[in-house]
């Protein structure tokens, strides 16, 4: 799993637990399967899971700048950079 830390960890705990009451079918599947990975860090995330951690966090961003929650943004941004360089890194090697 990419370098991410203990409070990086716990807040995509949080928010992929929020996901999991509003989302149906193959996205619950997919939830379900990133957050048995935060719980255990000797798992990885497969390009899939880091693809759909992306895309939700980079809509998620949009909110947290419309709301101006400086914390959330820089969290989001440092956990967007972090998933980003993972599937670059794993795509070329």
């Amino acid at each position: 799993m990419c370098n991410i830390t203990m409070q990086e960890r716990l807040y995509l705990r949080k928010y992929i637990s929020s996901l999991q009451r509003t989302t149906i079918g193959k996205e619950q599947g997919l939830n379900l399967s990133i957050l048995n990975k935060l719980e255990n860090p000797h798992l990885s995330f497969d390009r899939r899971e880091y693809n759909y951690l992306i895309e939700k966090l980079s809509d998620y961003l949009e909110d947290a700048c419309n709301c101006r929650n400086e914390y959330e943004i820089n969290l989001l941004q440092s956990l967007i950079v972090k998933l980003e360089k993972r599937v670059k890194s794993s795509h070329s090697g």
